[in-house]
């Protein structure tokens, strides 16, 4: 566990590299993103979130380091959870033409030699039982959260945060952050953009048996004007000053 001394340390840090969200970011109403997701897939049906979107509302009991609700796309829509995930990268790539982005040779490497997604990623087993949820709680092709992009969870590797989620608490993944990043593009606009660590997945590397890594992304310069949106992993123990675990609870409807 990080000591108050390392986490105070951490903080110094970023704040001496200015590691924050950009200026430019602010959440979106629910409406208008139901409306992006719909435009990159318009076989979406948009109703039953919209009516969620109509029906919930902040509990006074929520943490105040919530930031806002966040739609995701149900990963069921794609077919398997490895599917989601690629899709809505391949989806981001376009989206963010603005960046030179890699994502799709990082997802690559990250496939490690050819190996399918589907044999190294894998929601962790507390999202998958919030999946679950969802899927009885919120039936239809997208889902609204409530959740935060990294900045309450900056400098804790995500072991950690792991250990320390609320009893309401879950990990966002790669599937998630994605759909974030593309309903809010001004999240990811430079290299001093908090990094995103993806706590809710979970990696297995090529040499081992276990999943005991955790899917990043990151906007990374390359020159003076050109920047690349890069996606890669790294230890869960590993806590940096840069980086930060998106999270999320339920909403009640």
């Amino acid at each position: 566990m990080t000591s108050q001394s390392a986490r105070a340390g951490i903080a110094q840090r970023a704040r001496k590299e200015r590691i924050s969200y950009p200026l430019s970011y602010g959440s979106k109403d629910l409406q208008r993103q139901i409306k992006i997701l719909c435009d990159h897939w318009p076989e979406i049906n948009p109703e039953p979130a919209l009516n969620v979107a109509k029906s919930i509302d902040s509990n006074p009991e929520d943490p105040d380091w919530l930031e806002a609700p966040f739609c995701i796309v149900n990963p069921d829509f794609f077919g398997t959870h490895a599917k989601a995930v690629e899709t809505t990268l391949d989806a981001l790539i376009t989206a963010r033409a603005e960046l030179r982005t890699s994502v799709e040779d990082r997802l690559r490497g990250i496939h490690v030699r050819g190996r399918e997604l589907e044999s190294c990623l894998r929601p962790s087993a507390r999202t998958a039982e919030f999946h679950e949820r969802l899927r009885i709680e919120q039936p239809g092709d997208l889902w609204i959260v409530y959740g935060q992009f990294g900045w309450h969870h900056r400098g804790r590797s995500p072991a950690e945060v792991r250990r320390e989620y609320l009893a309401s608490e879950y990990g966002f993944g790669l599937l998630e952050a994605s759909c974030m990043l593309l309903t809010h593009r001004r999240r990811f606009v430079n290299s001093r953009s908090l990094q995103i660590e993806c706590v809710g997945d979970e990696f297995r590397p090529s040499f081992s048996d276990k999943f005991t890594d955790v899917p990043f992304m990151q906007v990374v310069a390359k020159g003076k004007w050109c920047v690349d949106l890069s996606v890669d992993v790294c230890i869960e123990t590993v806590s940096a000053a840069h980086a930060g675990s998106v999270t999320g609870i339920l909403p009640k409807i």
